[in-house]
């Protein structure tokens, strides 16, 4: 279910051939990689409203060819409904693979490799990749992320015990949520709700 909130969060569309990398059994389409993308964008699209703020935590397209690379994008944008969407890149982002994401800036309301906001006064630190320590952690900031398509959650839990942080990729909102769509705030509020932080250096 989506709430009323306005601020959603994802990452990794796996749009194009990402679902060349899934198993028979993570697919939520065996007909084709298109349907799956189809599948994906409608889910967006029934969460997030038109004038909705999404932030998508990189890798907006993946396994396509550099000449067709800006093209791509923009037609997975274009069917994307809500008008404000934030990148912040990820490694597949970018003609040269993050390097360079001047050809796709125009495409989106910000783009940026890191991006912290506060929504309620609740701080959130948004980055592609899983991280140990981020600014105000201590001041219990969470920190969202994507790039392991689930599969270091377990580990991080076990290395850092009441940690505000989650992936918030496709993979995991359907383990966390039953669906592969966007987190929204509300729901990522009740998922911290009780944890305590961790603190592993001198900012304790």
């Amino acid at each position: 279910m989506c709430d009323e909130t306005k601020k959603t969060f994802k990452v990794d569309y796996n749009i194009e051939k990402w679902g060349n990398l899934l198993t028979k059994q993570q697919r939520i389409s065996n007909v084709s990689i298109t349907n799956m993308d189809e599948v994906f964008i409608d889910n967006i699209n029934k969460c997030v409203k038109e004038n909705d703020v999404l932030f998508h935590l990189g890798d907006f397209v993946y396994g396509v060819n550099k000449s067709n690379y800006r093209k791509i994008c923009i037609e997975f944008r274009n069917k994307i409904k809500c008008k404000n969407v934030h990148l912040i890149a990820g490694n597949h982002d970018g003609r040269n693979y993050g390097e360079d994401l001047s050809e796709i800036e125009d495409l989106f309301s910000s783009v940026s490799l890191r991006k912290t906001i506060r929504i309620n006064g609740q701080g959130i630190v948004m980055g592609h990749y899983p991280i140990a320590v981020w600014n105000k952690v201590r001041h219990k900031f969470w920190n969202l992320y994507g790039h392991s398509h689930s599969t270091a959650e377990d580990f991080l839990d076990k290395c850092f015990d009441g940690r505000l942080s989650v992936d918030v990729g496709m993979d995991n909102s359907r383990l966390i949520l039953g669906e592969y769509r966007p987190f929204s705030f509300t729901e990522l509020d009740n998922f911290f709700f009780g944890r305590q932080g961790h603190i592993v250096d001198h900012h304790a």
